[in-house]
């Protein structure tokens, strides 16, 4: 009886062992692939939030990365970094929302009106500001409560009560002001 040759027995075992490897890392791969789409869906990012607001409102995705932009920077600016954290913290990527927010257009009635009031109401100018950035993203005064609402509804679902009822604190003024070029 002949014997097996070593090598041609040894490159069997080796080819044998590398597919039980390749299935191990496939299976592995395959592992990390599910872990990471769970913690998508555990935690919605940022587009979630746009997408949502596109679809209730019927705007397109720049006008919703502006228009909660600027609500988020004026809460930002009213609430200082440090109480804005737990909001910053339940939104992800929201650097990308605050970087959307139009500029302040210096020829505007609005911009006008800002410079007027200078630093004698931060309240005022940080109204002034959202009602510029609608404006500019071709938004209507109208869509900034029903965005409000979206973007309480979200920090209610994903950053708790106390994080959507410390942004609708930041935003007060303008539920209060609704439009600061209507004096009627």
């Amino acid at each position: 009886m002949k014997s097996l040759a070593p090598f041609p027995f040894t490159l069997l075992l080796f080819i044998f062992s590398s597919m039980v490897y390749a299935s191990q890392l496939e299976s592995l791969a395959d592992t990390m692939l599910q872990a990471d789409k769970t913690s998508i869906s555990n935690n919605p990012d940022q587009k979630d939030l746009v997408s949502m607001t596109m679809d209730e409102l019927g705007i397109t995705q720049n006008q919703a990365q502006g228009g909660l932009g600027s609500l988020l920077s004026m809460a930002k600016s009213s609430l200082g970094d440090k109480s804005f954290s737990s909001i910053a913290e339940s939104i992800p990527d929201i650097n990308s929302l605050l970087q959307a927010t139009p500029q302040l257009d210096n020829t505007s009635t609005l911009s006008t009106l800002n410079n007027t009031l200078g630093n004698q109401s931060p309240t005022a100018q940080g109204s002034l500001m959202v009602y510029n950035a609608f404006d500019k993203l071709g938004l209507s005064k109208g869509l900034v409560d029903p965005m409000m609402d979206i973007l309480e509804d979200y920090l209610s679902s994903y950053g708790g009560k106390d994080t959507s009822d410390l942004l609708m604190k930041a935003l007060t003024p303008l539920t209060v002001t609704q439009d600061p070029l209507d004096l009627r």
